[in-house]
């Protein structure tokens, strides 16, 4: 008897798809968290652990994360970290001063920054660039943020 595998990437999940839906495709044994293979007929018990490992994760990954926030106006950032925190993110590190931003970034070494581009003394893209001319910054992934209302 001939028993058919396939190789699933635990990557393809998308957050708001059904998980059961999704999980039907994506199976793991456990030995990686990024990839296996498993039988097909192993696939429907395989799922259900792997959406409760995937919530779990999912979760840790949210609440652990750490997210700089840089923008010259306090409202913005309200506005953004408001938006984030309904989606459970709880790490936020702020400032409304661009010339302490790197010494932030460095400080915290957040998971991501959350960079406004238009800010008086030093702009966002000063910072940006000089962040990619630090090598512990350089891989550091930025959201460039502007609430700009007219193309400049």
């Amino acid at each position: 008897m001939t028993t058919n595998y396939r190789i699933f990437q635990i990557d393809q999940l998308k957050r708001g798809q059904s998980g059961m839906s999704q999980l039907s495709q994506i199976a793991s044994t456990g030995n990686s968290p990024d990839a296996c293979i498993v039988p097909q007929s192993k696939i429907a018990t395989t799922t259900k652990i792997l959406q409760a490992r995937w919530t779990e994760r999912y979760a840790e990954l949210i609440e652990t994360a750490k997210i700089a926030v840089i923008d010259d106006e306090a409202m913005n950032i309200e506005v953004v970290q408001g938006y984030l925190e309904q989606e459970g993110y709880r790490n936020f590190f702020r400032t409304t001063d661009s010339t302490k931003a790197l010494d932030l970034i460095d400080t915290v070494n957040p998971d991501v920054v959350l960079l406004d581009v238009m800010m008086p003394e030093v702009s966002g893209l000063e910072i940006l660039a000089a962040m990619r001319a630090n090598d512990r910054m350089f891989h550091m992934p930025v959201i460039i943020l502007t609430a700009a209302a007219g193309a400049e």
